[in-house]
């Protein structure tokens, strides 16, 4: 069982994920994406798979967040929006 400092530490780990990961882009938004046709096919299925990564977070790992991951998952949503030029109000 986790000590109480360290299950919120856990949930300040996530909820900066959570805030990061939405200034980029909505994760309801980048579930819609498949299907569109202003952006291309496999961008689109880049954004619904950040989205189902999303989801697995927090779905999972509050009781512990690998840093890595969140990492990880922020750096390929920055270059999807990079590469896509997406933005909030992109839908």
């Amino acid at each position: 069982m986790q000590d109480e400092s360290t299950v919120t530490g856990n949930y300040e780990t996530i909820g900066r994920f959570i805030y990061a990961f939405h200034r980029h882009a909505n994760p309801d938004q980048l579930r819609l994406l498949p299907g569109t046709t202003w952006l291309a096919p496999e961008l689109s299925a880049r954004g619904a798979a950040l989205a189902q990564r999303f989801d697995a977070v927090l779905a999972g790992s509050v009781v512990q967040p690998d840093q890595a991951v969140l990492d990880a998952i922020l750096a390929d949503l920055q270059a999807l929006v990079q590469d896509s030029g997406w933005t909030h109000a992109a839908t």
